[in-house]
């Protein structure tokens, strides 16, 4: 089955197939059986149309028995269907060419949508899809489950609506449902509770009931999982077996001298994400590990502390984030927390070419130790002399090939992935089956707890009281805020119209906007000003930066 080109499907020819791979993805019989439908309709909840009502949502089948369009001001599509106890018309506005010869009298149609009453019953651009009369095998007047199916503009052009699909979907499975063979054996589906493959692509698409096609969405899904894991413990085997097994011996006094130094007591968390860090960077095979805590929970200096292994034996550590600001912050922590026991080196974007180049000579010269970047450090012309560990913040902020693109620039490199995004265990194996996880859950002793209020909206003068004392004794305010701008369907304040208001309010403050419209470089400058202290408030979306270390705010 999976070897068969979707051309193997009667009425698939080359240039359908075409269509087929560039708009969906789908080039042979597999791919086609496993296009899952978008939605389902059920026969047995179709409203009738006489028993419609004005603003309700509903979905109505009926014949095609007019397409008429109106020459007014803005041209209009009416598309009238009848089910037999009333009329309803489709309105469109646009696409006319397209539509007038999609809808034919005596076609049955599926229209969906708000109904509003003006002269008659109509729904306003309803989603649509054609129904054949015996769409396969099950009449339109007996109850059954219908699938529909994602389809673009281009598909539909080439006769792939959700119609189209049921016939080409229906076929394969008619010609090759046979040949799917089951990956898993008895006992796995019998603990899991799964049905089989054959089954679960069968209902998938037609399924008696919803509970038969939720089982085979279950199943379906289940492979996804199972087999990723499964790939993703090869990719593991794979990268161990093409890597040198190298067993290395650090030594761990550097991690104690580390820790005496500092001027507070790391947690228990700390000390223990360091050992296992430790551990795997002395192990004969690179290390996959993601470091999770919360903003404040001293991620940076667990990374700093074991950085110091590879630089006491003459290695190169490489530090990225995802933007010029953060990455200045952990160079600025860097110096606080390691002082001049190495040497370290800063390199973004904004450097001017000779400051670059001395950088680069650095580095490649092997007389930077830890080198701390945005997306610079993977540039061609950045050539380390003996990179050994990796550390990138925030990691979902660089695309995989970025990521392998620095790596690549050592050889058999460590690898650790820093995130304040919470991510429950069973979630993180699954988006980061190749990583093992350490956790900082709990925050150093000298951090305050956190202390929040909620106000109604009658209490806003009091919060603009509290701004105004705070603002005054030289503190700094975030502003946070859901929108960019106002909604109509969302009853929220939005950052744009708040920022106007607290500027009225507080005319002789510093107040700034940051939201994600901007381009970069002007939300770095923004957070660059605050953070050195020249914006009094800054209102923003939740685009704000996560591990912006403003202490005064």
């Amino acid at each position: 089955m999976h070897t068969a080109p979707v051309t193997a499907i009667k009425g698939v020819g080359p240039a359908k197939a075409d269509v087929l791979k560039s708009e969906a993805g789908i080039e042979t019989v597999e791919d086609l059986l496993y296009y899952i439908p978008r939605r389902y309709i059920d026969w047995s909840t179709l409203k009738k149309i006489a028993d419609c009502i004005s603003d309700e949502e509903v979905t109505v089948c009926g014949t095609v028995t007019s397409v008429q369009l109106i020459p007014a001001r803005r041209k209009i599509l009416n598309v009238e269907i009848d089910d037999g106890t009333d009329t309803l018309r489709g309105v469109f506005f646009g696409g006319f060419g397209f539509l007038r010869k999609k809808f034919t009298p005596g076609e049955t149609v599926l229209f969906s949508g708000k109904i509003k009453e003006f002269r008659g019953k109509q729904i306003v651009h309803p989603e649509f899809d054609f129904i054949d009369p015996l769409d396969p095998g099950k009449s339109i007047n007996t109850a059954g489950i219908i699938p529909l199916y994602k389809s673009s503009e281009g598909l539909k052009k080439s006769g792939f609506d959700s119609r189209g699909f049921r016939r080409i979907i229906r076929a394969a499975l008619d010609n090759y449902l046979g040949s799917v063979r089951e990956p898993l054996n008895s006992e796995v589906l019998s603990s899991s509770k799964l049905i089989g493959l054959e089954e679960a692509i069968s209902a998938i698409h037609y399924p008696e009931s919803f509970n038969e096609a939720e089982s085979a969405r279950r199943r379906l899904a289940f492979n996804e999982i199972y087999f990723l894991h499964f790939y993703m413990e090869l990719s593991k085997k794979h990268i161990r077996a093409s890597c040198t097994a190298n067993h290395k011996t650090y030594d761990l006094k550097q991690i104690d001298e580390f820790k005496a130094g500092l001027n507070f007591k790391l947690t228990d968390d700390q000390v223990k994400s360091i050992k296992e860090i430790s551990a795997d960077l002395m192990s004969p095979f690179p290390m996959n590990r993601l470091l999770q805590g919360d903003v404040g929970s001293g991620k940076t200096v667990v990374a700093l502390a074991t950085s110091l292994l590879p630089v006491s034996a003459g290695e190169q550590v490489a530090i990225m984030a995802p933007t010029e600001i953060l990455a200045k912050q952990h160079f600025m922590t860097a110096e606080q927390v390691l002082g001049d026991s190495v040497r370290l080196r800063l390199l973004t974007g904004s450097l001017r070419p000779k400051e670059k180049e001395a950088v680069y000579a650095e580095i490649s010269a092997g007389e930077a130790d830890i080198v701390i970047g945005t997306h610079a450090l993977f540039q061609n012309a950045v050539e380390f002399k003996n990179l050994s560990y990796i550390i990138i913040d925030e990691q979902h902020r660089f695309g995989v090939e970025q990521r392998a693109r620095l790596r690549n620039k050592g050889r058999d490199t460590d690898l650790l992935i820093m995130t304040a995004t919470p991510i429950p265990r069973s979630l993180s194996m699954t988006v980061y089956g190749d990583l093992d996880v350490s956790n900082i859950r709990t925050k150093p002793s000298n951090r305050l707890s956190v202390k929040t209020m909620a106000f109604p909206e009658s209490k806003i003068g009091g919060v603009y009281r509290s701004i105004e004392k705070y603002v005054k004794q030289g503190r700094q305010i975030y502003y946070i805020l859901p929108l960019i701008e106002e909604s109509e369907k969302v009853d929220l304040k939005s950052a744009v119209e708040t920022h106007i208001k607290l500027k009225e309010i507080f005319p002789n403050f510093k107040i700034s906007l940051i939201h994600g419209k901007l381009k970069q470089a002007e939300k770095d400058e923004t957070m660059r000003l605050f953070a050195e202290g020249k914006i009094d408030i800054l209102v923003s979306t939740t685009v704000i930066e996560v591990g912006i270390d403003v202490a005064n705010a």
